[in-house]
């Protein structure tokens, strides 16, 4: 079992991710800057926590040391493609130079065999596809400063593995939904009756509003240990998307949630 530096897990996906870690039997090292993540998603798994940024070699350095860390799950970024417009600079900080200081930290650590690596990456980084379904051999067609920068952090995972000898896996996740144990905000919405907002209906969709590939966020949570437990088995470096390959229109999800929740009431 692997000693696992697991960036970001203080946020949505990674918080998740722990606790199928743990029954895994690895052993988690949380590293996030709480700058968008919660500290009380990390405390139930009473695993060591370090509040750090990724640019802080000073710190890193010795994390990877002290915790003799096997292999890497990269989830830290600033993820929202309405803010990378407007902060460009902040989101290729973060998101690409602070993706290379993680990389050159671990190979100088151990330079014989670097840890493993699992970078989380985005179906953001195909932009507005061609055609589809979206395969990894799809043209990349980047529209946002989010998604370039998250595209240019897999050419670096690409070039640093081949170079220096050491299994990585990307991983382009869809749309992550739903939530463990805490309810999504839509069921919130209509178990208390309260308003959800639908924002954009002028899509060229049936329904006026955003198809979006949705993706459980516990099975995508299982998908970054299979890949780790497969690059642990001896297996290759490779990228591959993850979805379920059917989409599904937001105002499809919020009646579907009306039907449930008048399901649960008795009314039909």
């Amino acid at each position: 079992m692997a000693h696992v530096l697991v960036t970001g897990s203080a946020g949505y996906v990674g918080s998740h991710v722990l606790a199928l870690l743990k029954r895994a039997g690895h052993h988690p090292v949380v590293f996030d800057n709480l700058t968008r993540g919660f500290a009380e998603l990390v405390q139930p798994h009473a695993v060591p926590f370090v509040r750090g940024n990724l640019a802080d070699r000073a710190l890193l350095r010795p994390v990877l040391h002290d915790y003799q860390i096997d292999a890497i799950l990269h989830f830290a970024a600033l993820a929202f493609v309405g803010e990378s417009t407007e902060v460009p600079d902040r989101y290729y900080r973060s998101n690409t130079a602070n993706g290379l200081t993680l990389l050159e930290e671990a190979i100088a650590y151990r330079p014989e065999t670097p840890p493993a690596l699992v970078f989380s990456s985005t179906c953001a980084a195909y932009g507005t596809p061609t055609q589809l379904p979206i395969r990894e051999t799809t043209a990349r067609c980047r529209i946002s400063p989010y998604g370039r920068c998250k595209l240019s952090m897999e050419w670096m995972v690409a070039d640093l593995s081949h170079q220096h000898h050491f299994g990585a896996v990307i991983l382009r996740y869809f749309n992550a939904a739903g939530a463990d144990p805490p309810i999504p905000s839509a069921i919130q919405a209509a178990e208390a009756g309260s308003p959800f907002f639908i924002h954009g209906d002028d899509f060229d969709t049936p329904d006026g509003t955003a198809i979006r590939d949705l993706v459980h966020v516990r099975d995508l949570a299982a998908a970054p240990i299979d890949a780790l437990d497969d690059l642990i088995a001896g297996g290759e470096t490779t990228d591959l998307n993850f979805g379920t390959g059917v989409g599904h229109s937001v105002r499809q999800v919020v009646h579907c949630i009306e039907r449930m929740r008048r399901g649960a009431v008795g009314v039909r």
